[in-house]
């Protein structure tokens, strides 16, 4: 597949991180609540990206993905679906939302690409009718082991190579700035800045395609 339209879910379709909401939705562990106090702490969350940077390796995130061990498969999709209906579509943002039914019009395929847990990004493709590339948990006999099996949140070049979906494309939208590299295959491209503006016009100086900035307002979205 050749000029798909690339988007992004978090901060980008909706005003929510969606794993880490969905999880909040949820689970009431009192282990779980601290593991989500801690990370509040400004240094802790430095600590925890350089560890990422420098081995892929996002302590926060699969120690809260872990909370969902022992959940069957189905039921964590049900999860999805209520959280979808109940949490999600309230915060939709309604301009990306609107770019995609143009899209539709035109029949340009449109691939949501995400690190998102799968769960929430199949849901999410499925009411829009398109196609995801997330980050699928790990089952053993369709009983979650509480581990995510492959981790695309900075990898999402390469899942769309295995998944037979090559440049160019026709236009990426994302808040995510680690997405940048995708915006220099594309005819088109959409930042969506949260007071950052300035960080992804130097991330994309050497881009030949055509950039909109789109400045978000809303500020109860925090990646």
């Amino acid at each position: 597949m050749r000029n798909a339209a690339l988007i992004d879910i978090c901060g980008t379709l909706f005003y929510s991180n969606t794993t880490f909401d969905f999880l909040d939705y949820y689970i009431k562990n009192p282990k779980y609540i601290r593991l989500r106090k801690r990370m509040d702490n400004k240094l802790l969350l430095i600590i925890n990206n350089i560890i990422y940077r420098l081995f892929h390796y996002d302590y926060f995130r699969l120690r809260a993905v872990n909370y969902l061990k022992g959940m069957r498969k189905e039921v964590i999709e049900q999860m999805a679906d209520e959280f979808y209906q109940s949490y999600l579509l309230e915060r939709k943002n309604t301009k990306v939302w609107q770019i995609i039914s143009d899209l539709q019009k035109k029949n340009t395929p449109i691939v949501l690409i995400s690190g998102t847990i799968s769960p929430i990004a199949e849901k999410i493709a499925e009411y829009i009718n398109c196609t995801e590339i997330s980050s699928p948990l790990e089952y053993n006999e369709d009983i979650c082991t509480g581990k995510i099996k492959k981790d695309n949140l900075r990898n999402k070049i390469k899942a769309l190579n295995k998944r037979n979906i090559f440049p160019p494309y026709s236009i990426v939208i994302t808040d995510n700035i680690a997405d940048h590299k995708l915006f220099y295959y594309s005819e088109q491209g959409i930042a969506i800045c949260y007071n950052n503006k300035k960080r992804w016009i130097f991330s994309l100086k050497n881009c030949n395609s055509g950039i909109t900035y789109y400045e978000e307002q809303n500020n109860t979205f925090k990646r």
